[in-house]
């Protein structure tokens, strides 16, 4: 799993692994897209709860819709400011700068949820899953196959 912009991965003095923000010089014991992925698993335990395959596409497509309106909302309250000759992203609403396009990490996440979510909507994948054979393994197609939808588009204004 990739790391947002900014995010590396390293070790302490014990060994320990954690993650560190570059930018932010903070630091956390716990993956920076974490809070992502429990969302994804509570959606997509709500899916999978679903046995009807109409109303899963459905619901799937709502989360889809979901996290494209919030990765909108997010870009939305960042703008490019040109400033001697370099460019930075400057937060409307927490006044936060910085020279890293903020949109990459939003995106990151949106990616990673949509793509993932995409699966549950795959009634061969789906079948494979919930099959009691537990000889088979699903296949994971090519996210690109499954993907409907675009991610969202740049929303920076100057």
């Amino acid at each position: 799993l990739d790391l947002p912009p900014d995010w590396v991965m390293a070790r302490d003095t014990d060994g320990t692994l954690y993650y560190a923000n570059r930018r932010t010089r903070s630091s956390s014991f716990e993956h920076p897209l974490l809070p992502a992925l429990s969302g994804l698993a509570e959606a997509a335990s709500s899916c999978l709860r679903l046995d009807d395959e109409a109303e899963r596409s459905a619901r799937v497509e709502e989360l889809r819709v979901q996290w494209d309106d919030e990765a909108q909302e997010a870009i939305s309250k960042w703008r490019a400011v040109s400033h001697q000759g370099s460019q930075y992203f400057f937060n409307t609403e927490t006044r936060e700068t910085t020279w890293e396009d903020p949109e990459v990490g939003i995106l990151l996440t949106y990616r990673l949820q949509s793509e993932a979510i995409a699966y549950l909507a795959d009634e061969e994948y789906m079948s494979s899953l919930l099959s009691t054979d537990t000889n088979t393994t699903p296949s994971v197609k090519d996210s690109q196959e499954d993907t409907d939808s675009e991610p969202p588009s740049s929303r920076f204004h100057d």
